[in-house]
């Protein structure tokens, strides 16, 4: 084999080897789409950030905004609250409607305040009082007929020894409320709480 159709086989294999110009525009043109898809790619992760930040500081600035409302509540009722003496004249006094108003506005801090003078609270007055109406309005407001007072009787006790049925039953009616609650409440979640601890022991 002479030496010219070495040459022409190697520049035959050569030119196999060269992308035509239709394959180079093909390649090309496919970088080029590759590129558009990353950078629209690029540019929706960065309008998600935005919008995430964006959210963000709305949530943060609705939280504090809320904080603010909530404290400033908070220092009004405080600030608005009745002392404690005046809430057990109130009681004293049977004047309902002004209690049914003050409880209403949250403006009563300790419905199971005690009299510094006779250990006496309102749930305890009003059942000295013989006042049915004075012992519904404080035990749905939340008065505890536990409470005891300064001769260690609660005020459920104090009902029954002065025998006005109906205060005996609104005391036991709420009595059953609260263990109602407690049972459908604090129990359950007791009940998971040891389920969990048996589950991790054993």
């Amino acid at each position: 084999m002479d030496q010219d159709q070495k040459l022409t086989k190697t520049e035959n294999k050569n030119l196999d080897k060269t992308p035509s110009l239709d394959q180079k525009e093909f390649k090309t043109e496919t970088d080029f789409e590759d590129e558009k898809v990353k950078e629209i790619e690029i540019e929706i992760e960065e309008q998600e950030e935005q919008e995430q930040e964006q959210e963000q500081e709305q949530e943060q600035e609705e939280e504090e905004q809320e904080e603010l409302k909530n404290k400033s509540k908070t220092k009004e009722n405080k600030q608005s609250a009745i002392s404690s003496q005046e809430f057990l004249k109130a009681v004293k006094k049977n004047e309902i409607e002004t209690l049914k108003q003050l409880f209403l506005e949250e403006r009563i801090e300790d419905i199971n305040v005690q009299d510094p003078k006779d250990e006496m609270n309102p749930l305890l007055i009003a059942i000295e009082n013989d006042n049915l109406e004075m012992v519904e309005l404080l035990l749905k407001y939340g008065a505890d007929p536990l409470v005891k007072g300064s001769d260690g009787w609660s005020a459920l006790q104090h009902s029954i020894l002065w025998g006005n049925r109906k205060i005996v039953k609104a005391m036991s009616i709420s009595m059953q409320t609260k263990m109602q609650n407690l049972y459908k409440t604090k129990i359950p979640d007791l009940l998971k709480k040891i389920e969990k601890v048996n589950t991790f022991l054993f």
